[in-house]
């Protein structure tokens, strides 16, 4: 963390308390983890942080083209910040493969995109 001696320390500091104070863990309801007539299962996010993006824009890197791979940047999110509500993660690179080729792409877009917005817990309950 920043020293607060430091020009913008404190700036950064009162940024990183308010993310603890808030929780780190996003909510996302998503119908299609679930069983046929069973509710939506509830999928917990990481908030992401510039080194969580910056993580996920590196592997969805295409070497060929050198820009980023939009769906392997969507499966590599979902990997990347899908928790439970502890905060363990969800998913591994082992489960990779199985999200590319049996997974329908606009669930695990879908998916990606809410975590990647990165609400809170008590911001999205406030919209």
């Amino acid at each position: 963390m920043a020293n607060a001696m430091t020009k913008g320390g404190g700036y950064l500091s009162a940024a990183a308390a308010r993310r603890d104070d808030e929780g780190s863990l996003t909510q996302v309801a998503v119908p299609e983890f679930a069983e046929d007539g069973q509710p939506p299962v509830i999928v917990y996010g990481r908030k992401p942080t510039p080194a969580d993006r910056a993580t996920i824009e590196r592997l969805s890197l295409d070497l060929e083209t050198g820009k980023i791979n939009q769906a392997e940047a969507a499966v590599r999110t979902v990997i990347q910040l899908a928790c439970d509500e502890s905060g363990a993660r969800l998913f591994t690179v082992e489960n990779a493969q199985f999200m590319r080729t049996k997974i329908d792409a606009d669930v695990i877009e879908a998916l990606a995109f809410r975590l990647n917005a990165g609400l809170s817990l008590s911001a999205a309950k406030k919209n």
